[in-house]
């Protein structure tokens, strides 16, 4: 973060905050996540950055989510989903099921997940397929 800063590039500072959001939400650190990903949001949106855009609007949904916010962190999710480049698309779709179970819908978590699998498989792109996998038992 700090040599992004130093570059003065909104870009890399646009990446740097939708990455370090990313790693909070792998972490599963709401507080943190939330503030880098409305960081990411706000250099993102100012410059014009879709998919740094995308990326903070998704954690800061799954945060929403998790902080018992859950029909406000659907709703974020489900109308950022398409906007996410194809490479993250799975693991919106993993948070999307999280929140969809939070919500005692499990039918549509079930759904979503295998979704993403058949769209990774149809892809060949099985970066995120364990993880959806695991997420489906």
């Amino acid at each position: 973060m700090q040599r992004a800063h130093q570059l003065k590039r909104p870009f890399t500072i646009s990446t740097a905050y939708a990455s370090a959001a990313t790693l909070h939400y792998e972490r599963r650190e709401p507080a943190a996540a939330r503030d880098l990903a409305e960081a990411a949001i706000a250099v993102a949106d100012e410059h014009g950055f879709e998919m740094h855009l995308a990326r903070g609007r998704s954690v800061r949904g799954w945060e929403l989510a998790e902080s018992g916010q859950t029909a406000e962190g659907i709703s974020e999710l489900e109308a950022n989903a398409p906007r996410v480049l194809r490479r993250f698309r799975e693991q919106v779709s993993e948070i999307l099921a999280q929140a969809y179970l939070r919500a005692g819908s499990a039918d549509r978590a079930a759904s979503t997940l295998d979704e993403a699998l058949s769209r990774s498989e149809l892809a060949g792109m099985h970066f995120y397929g364990a993880s959806l996998s695991s997420a489906q038992r």
